[in-house]
């Protein structure tokens, strides 16, 4: 523990505190992990406002560091990224650094090779913006080093070139030293031998004056290459000289390596008695290996021994995620069709000048459809979550656009309980910056409708402000009935809900708070929750953020159509279902009543009705009988006279990765079910104004 980490603690008593830690500590070497994890957690505890406790960040790592043994991946980054959130709110940049090459390096160690990548970028870019060509070139060897492991082995040789160039400039010995050897590693699995050799060579003349640094690591990889290259005289004293280094300086799964080309090596030379020598030796330390099962030395070979066991257990979780999927999207896209004809129904008589004592029951029909419609997609942003498939889309956006868009959103609700809902934007934020403007908003949104439903009087503020110029912070508040002390740590898990006497008239799932908190971290930011019974409970969100250049707004004033473009042009409706035709048909003859209308079944009756008739426009479903919207699409495109017809894709599923996806497939454009008939009317004038 450093002198900087400890003084940024002035409310711990400096002696109760180095006590307890030293205590953490021992039991942590001792692995009496259970006792080492409560005393950390009871010092963690006693500090008020984590994300500005220094010296928290420490015992997050020592935390993380003991799931990390116990092989509980997941708790064990949570840890470790909390504690890089704290060095990056507080500016600690070589600390940040340091926790990005750890966190990198403890990813790779377990096979995380994407998740490993993206933390080492993480690590470059902020060393570049920086300007600390040392971390620069350090972040530049392990992305080669990763990305070799991951077998994109192009991008792998152009980070570790830079790397070797750089360090040409300001002599580093061991990064040089280091860089070149994983260069020559590198080679050598591309099949590049003339190359590599004349890297291993180099390797070893830095490793000579370094104090024969990684010598036996070099040595046992340049024999394994003159193996593979057949040059087996060359290739054995440089893996016996190998064993001999190892008996001093590897560990037993070095050697095990070592033993098993040299087994290779005397069998390819037809000395079957040193073959069966090494062999013999090979599977000793292979056995040794198995009952000490996954060892602190696990590596390579390690997970040799257990691939098939850890492949069969990801094909079971694979296999499961995959069936609990298809039900949520089967189950979901089932929900959602009629939930597309009941909105689009209702959205049309609202817009076709309903009696009076119609509105509030037409209005009601559709509030309560587009609940339903929430719950649903909060189930399904949860299964993506867990699926790894939910992705943050980053766009320049503006606070102050945000925030108005909730108002505007919520504002009904908050009046209905007669709440005061306002909000404020720190004068400082007057730019752009990168974020997901949908998942920031659905943040909000969540929070500021969780605090209107949990207040009876007074009123939600939702703001935001500058934490520091890397760091934007965002705030909820409200004065409503707050939450019990004991329900703190567990509000944030899914579908959990506050239950008491006065809260059982509160209705939901349980999954908003849930999902905010796992956008926020996707985000790489942090949520913590303050709260008082019957004063009122604040959310704080911490996000780092990136200032983007300002956008001009192209919103389209919906209420302002102009639907000329429309008058006479034919669109093929393709959807096996009656009820889904007539809501998009009667949409599109709301917004121009000259529309021609064409109406399919199938792909195939699409097909047909496209070699008789002039068309201009398709909307076609995915999941049909006969044929399907991806092969009525296959068809169209393979027709010269109508390959450049424009299809859009319309679904009720949403386990999809949204509009990218089917334009890939060769769509042009996607409508979701049930869909919002002004965002309809903006696609039709993207397609065909």
């Amino acid at each position: 523990m450093t002198n900087k980490l400890k003084n940024s603690r002035p409310d711990i008593q400096r002696v109760e505190f180095d006590a307890l830690y030293k205590l953490a500590n021992q039991h942590k070497i001792d692995k009496e992990y259970v006792d080492a994890i409560e005393i950390y957690n009871k010092l963690i505890s006693k500090q008020k406002d984590t994300s500005e406790c220094v010296e928290c960040a420490k015992l997050y790592e020592d935390v993380g560091d003991i799931y990390y043994e116990l092989k509980d991946f997941q708790h064990a980054f949570e840890f470790m990224q909390k504690a890089l959130q704290i060095y990056a709110d507080n500016n600690l940049y070589d600390l940040q650094l340091d926790q990005y090459k750890k966190i990198g390096g403890l990813q790779q160690g377990i096979w995380q090779f994407k998740k490993a990548i993206d933390i080492f970028q993480q690590g470059l870019s902020l060393s570049t913006r920086l300007g600390k060509m040392e971390k620069i070139i350090e972040f530049e060897l392990l992305l080669g080093n990763v990305m070799n492991w991951a077998e994109q082995l192009e991008d792998a040789e152009k980070y570790l070139v830079s790397a070797i160039e750089k360090e040409k400039k300001i002599n580093l010995p061991l990064i040089k030293l280091r860089a070149h050897v994983s260069y020559a590693i590198l080679l050598r699995k591309m099949r590049k031998f003339d190359q590599a050799e004349r890297f291993f060579k180099l390797g070893m003349k830095f490793s000579a004056e370094n104090n024969n640094a990684y010598l036996m690591d070099i040595t046992k990889s340049y024999g394994i290459m003159q193996f593979e290259m057949g040059n087996f005289e060359a290739a054995e004293p440089l893996l016996l000289d190998s064993e001999i280094k190892a008996a001093t300086e590897g560990n037993d799964t070095t050697k095990a390596v070592i033993f098993e080309y040299l087994s290779l090596l005397y069998e390819k030379k037809k000395e079957f008695e040193k073959a069966f020598y090494y062999i013999k030796k090979f599977y000793e330390r292979k056995l040794e290996l198995l009952e000490k099962g996954f060892s602190d030395d696990n590596n390579i070979l390690q997970a040799k021994i257990g691939l098939e066991d850890a492949k069969r257990e990801r094909l079971i979780a694979e296999e499961t995620a995959s069936a609990k999927s298809l039900f949520i999207a089967t189950i979901s896209h089932e929900i959602r069709t009629p939930m597309n004809i009941i909105l689009g129904t209702s959205s049309l008589m609202l817009n076709d000048e309903p009696k009076k004592e119609h509105v509030r029951y037409l209005q009601t029909l559709k509030k309560s459809g587009e609940n339903l419609l929430g719950i649903i997609n909060d189930i399904l942003d949860v299964s993506k979550m867990e699926a790894g498939k939910l992705e943050i889309e980053y766009e320049p956006v503006l606070i102050q656009d945000i925030f108005d868009n909730i108002l505007t959103v919520m504002e009904q609700s908050a009046n209905e309980k007669q709440l005061q809902l306002h909000y404020s934007v720190d004068d400082k934020i007057n730019f752009a910056f990168f974020s997901d403007p949908l998942r920031l908003t659905q943040i909000i949104t969540n929070l500021v409708s969780n605090a209107i439903k949990f207040t009876a009087k007074g009123s939600i503020h939702f703001e935001a402000k500058l934490k520091n110029k890397n760091t934007l912070q965002l705030i909820v508040s409200d004065t409503g009935i707050g939450i019990p002390n004991d329900k703190l740590k567990t509000i944030f898990a899914q579908y959990e809900q506050v239950r008491t006497k006065v809260q059982k008239k509160y209705k939901g799932t349980g999954l908003g708070l849930a999902i905010s908190k796992k956008l926020v971290e996707l985000m790489n930011g942090t949520i913590i929750i303050k709260s008082k019974i019957n004063q009122g409970t604040s959310f704080v969100i911490s996000l780092p953020f990136e200032k983007a250049a300002m956008q001009k707004s192209t919103t389209t004033e919906l209420h302002q159509k102009d639907t000329v473009f429309l008058k006479g042009k034919t669109i093929l409706i393709t959807d096996d279902i009656e009820d889904n035709r007539f809501v998009i048909a009667e949409t599109l003859r709301f917004f121009n009543k000259d529309i021609i209308v064409l109406e399919a079944e199938d792909g195939q009756q699409a097909l047909d009705l496209l070699k008789n008739n002039l068309v201009d426009f398709v909307i076609m479903d995915l999941d049909m009988p006969v044929m399907n919207g991806f092969e009525a699409l296959s068809e169209i495109r393979k027709n010269k006279k109508l390959k450049h017809l424009k299809v859009i894709a319309s679904t009720a599923s949403l386990i999809t990765n949204g509009e990218d996806e089917f334009l890939e497939f060769g769509f042009n454009g996607y409508l979701p079910k049930p869909f919002d008939i002004d965002n309809f009317f903006l696609l039709l004038e993207k397609m065909l104004k």
